[in-house]
């Protein structure tokens, strides 16, 4: 079958699978049959749909009805961005996030909402701001 495959593959692309082979080193730094994998973190599986929809429709949805646009709600919003990539602001966008990061976003939203009223937009700028002095990422 093996064959079969390959000759299905351009020449081109067989001489370079065939060179990256010839200089592929596997020196792997945990035991694949023992307990070593158990201790591998993996990320949460990301879910395209579920990353859309609690993105521009929760969000994304919840920072267009109380945020102001522009320069005025610019701290906020980047606030946001920052706790939702990690610290990574440079470059950052928030709908590339971990969708459980943006599940926690959404929460504490919804808890400022019904805190204080949509109302004070100092508390949620501070509550964002203290969550990311808090985990390290300024």
């Amino acid at each position: 079958t093996g064959n079969k495959k390959q000759a299905q593959l351009s020449d081109k692309l067989i001489k370079v699978l065939e060179e990256a082979e010839k200089v592929a080193t596997f020196e792997p730094n945990f035991d694949f049959k023992g307990t070593g994998t158990s201790k591998i973190k993996l990320p949460a599986i990301q879910d395209p749909d579920d990353a859309y929809e609690l993105y521009y429709k929760s969000l994304g949805k919840l920072k267009r009805s109380f945020v102001p646009k522009g320069d005025k709600g610019q701290p906020i919003r980047d606030e946001i961005n920052l706790f939702l990539k990690r610290g990574k602001l440079k470059g950052a966008d928030g709908r590339q996030a971990y969708t459980h990061l943006m599940r926690e976003a959404i929460n504490l939203f919804i808890k400022w909402v019904n805190e204080y009223n949509g109302q004070n937009l100092m508390n949620l700028y501070l509550i964002f701001s203290d969550l990311n002095n808090e985990k390290k990422h300024k």
